[in-house]
């Protein structure tokens, strides 16, 4: 999954609009919308933003669809850096076929002082209803030590602690996107 692209040779409707806000407290804001149809009914729609505050906060985001032939797929994600060292992240992906299989995958992670947690779910649902999931985690202590654990349907499993590097972004830089 993840953005697709592709090209229209004969795009029907495309778009894009650019907007930026601002105010007198600091906040400020810059986005875009961007769309295409064509004339066989693919479609491809897509959101960014990008905001900050005079307090050091800054979020990002973007929100995606899709359909190409047989396939739709959807996309959101989000990251929010509170400026004091916090830091929350999370993703949420999906798709489907006209036959009725589906699948997608999400996660979310939080932070603050190299002490923090991840967490998330890979799933697949067939036209028969069948349905697959593996969930997972983890726990980052600051001390170099992760507690991972997850399960899914078919039975796997796991719950352990690693000797691991914990890494994240602690602070949100604006990266325009254009």
């Amino acid at each position: 999954m993840g953005c697709l692209f592709w090209y229209y040779e004969h795009a029907i409707n495309k778009g894009k609009h650019w907007w930026e806000k601002s105010d007198w407290t600091g906040y400020k804001e810059l986005g875009v919308e961007k769309s295409e149809r064509n004339s066989q009914g693919d479609s491809w729609w897509e959101t960014w933003w990008e905001s900050y505050d005079a307090k050091g906060s800054t979020e990002k985001g973007a929100n995606k669809y899709g359909r190409l032939n047989e396939q739709s797929w959807w996309e959101k994600w989000g990251e929010h850096y509170d400026g004091r060292g916090s830091v929350l992240k999370w993703t949420d992906k999906w798709a489907e076929t006209k036959i009725g299989t589906k699948w997608g995958d999400k996660w979310e992670e939080k932070f603050f002082g190299g002490v923090g947690s991840r967490q998330g779910e890979t799933w697949h649902v067939t036209p028969a209803g069948e349905r697959w999931s593996r969930t997972w985690g983890e726990e980052h202590f600051g001390n170099k030590k992760v507690h991972k654990y997850g399960k899914s349907t078919i039975g796997e499993s796991w719950d352990i602690v690693v000797n691991e590097e914990t890494y994240y972004k602690k602070g949100g830089t604006l990266l325009w996107m254009g």
